[in-house]
This record gives C-alpha cells, structure tokens and sequence, in this order.
C-alpha cells in the first residue's frame, strides 16, 4: 500500500510549500491590534483624554452632585433641641394613634356614624400638625452642620447622605444627635417597664413594654402617612383616586 505522502499528488495535486515557523523568542511581543488600541493611551479608541470612554467619564463625575459644605460645626445647644424636638415628636405620635383609630371607623363618610368618626379624626388632626410643626422648628434652629448630620442616613447609597461620610467625629456626632432625638421615645417605653420589673410585676412590664411600642409605632406611622397625603399633590392625589 503506497504512503500518503506518495499519493497526495495524486488525489490532491502539487503540495504547497511553507515557510518554516520561527520560533525564535523576541523582546518586544507585539499584541493584535485591538488590544494594541486598547491600551495605547494616544490612540483613537484607546484610553487618552480625548477617548469617548474618558469624555463620558469626565461628564459623569462633573454631573454628580457634590457634599453640602458644613458652616461651623455642631453646638451643645443643638443637643437640646435635637431632645425637644424628640419629646414633641412623641406627644405627636400620642396624638396620632387615635386620629388613625377615627379614620378606620369614618370609612366613606356616608353614614351618622361614619361622619362622627371623621369630625373626631379632622379635630385629632389640629394638635397633629401643630406638633409636627414644633419639631421642624426646633429642627430648622440648629445649626447648619447639626441639621445635615442629624438627617444623614444609614442604608442610603447617595454619598451626600450616608451617614458614614466624613472621619470618625462626624460619624459619632450624627449618632448622638439621632439617640438624643429618639431618647424621649425609647425612654418613655422601657423606663416605665423597668420600674414594673423592679416591683415584680413582670407579666405587666412585659405587657407595657409590648403595647407602648406597638401603640407609638402605630401613631408614628399614621402620622407620616398624613402628612405625605397633605403634602401630595392634588393632581398625584386624583390619579391615585381613579386607580
């Protein structure tokens, strides 16, 4: 049987000749040429400053929005505000509670009995307000830097909200002034508890405990939804209507 190489002429026809592989390893490999633009900073499309990719860049970070700038720093005064504007709050959620309890029994307003329950809410709405509007006072008077770290949030991914911007001090001043705010809320639930477990009435702590929470949870709760639907606008308000 005769050997490929002996036949390839005849089934295929005059083998082509190649140049031999040089195999010689050289100083300076050269890459294609798509990663040769790529990483050539000069080139078209590569990275330079006159690159589409820098051009986007450079609007991007000219278009995001820059920290507030702090005037002077947080006061002692501050902290006393933060505490009244807590307390206020509270008497808020206090009053909030039965102003939602009114407004699940007014329903549409079409019976005597529903039409009550709407006076006694729209009455329970007055001292609301008026509390709400205390707080934001007492809020406005601080000072620049102790209103933007008492606002700062904790999950928020906007880098002029977080509250984990700035060095150490403006995180532990953003903390004290959030607890002082909270402090006549947390105090109000788990002072009276502590007092009924010391007396050994701990079936009654723990009761209190539960309700005052879940209570003041609820008035709280009400209240920023009120004040979201007072604030809204009536268009907003019409076309959530018709759904």
């Amino acid at each position: 049987m005769p050997a490929f190489e002996d036949a390839y002429a005849e089934l295929f026809g005059e083998r082509p000749t190649y140049d031999p592989i040089d195999t010689t390893p050289t100083r300076t490999p050269q890459p294609r040429g798509a990663i040769r633009a790529g990483l050539d900073l000069s080139s078209p499309g590569g990275l330079g400053e006159d690159s589409p990719f820098a051009k986007a860049y450079q609007e991007l970070n000219a278009s995001a929005p820059a920290a507030p700038q702090e005037e002077g720093g947080v006061e002692w005064g501050d902290y006393g505000k933060q505490l009244g504007a807590g307390a206020v709050n509270l008497a808020g959620s206090v009053v909030g509670l039965p102003e939602y309890l009114a407004r699940q029994g007014a329903g549409e307003g079409q019976t005597p009995y529903e039409q009550f329950f709407t006076k006694t809410a729209d009455a329970l709405s007055g001292p609301r307000r008026a509390l709400r509007g205390v707080a934001n006072n007492l809020q406005q008077s601080m000072s620049p830097a102790a209103l933007d770290r008492a606002t700062r949030e904790w999950t928020t991914l906007d880098p002029t909200r977080t509250i984990w911007r700035g060095g150490p001090g403006e995180f532990v001043s953003s903390l004290m002034l959030q607890a002082t705010n909270a402090a006549p809320s947390s105090l109000a639930t788990l002072l009276p508890g502590a007092l009924m477990l010391r007396a050994g009435m701990r079936n009654g702590a723990i009761t209190y405990l539960g309700a005052s929470e879940g209570a003041l949870s609820t008035g709280s709760i009400a209240n920023n939804i009120a004040e979201e639907i007072e604030q809204a606008p009536e268009d907003e308000l019409l076309q959530g209507s018709q759904r």
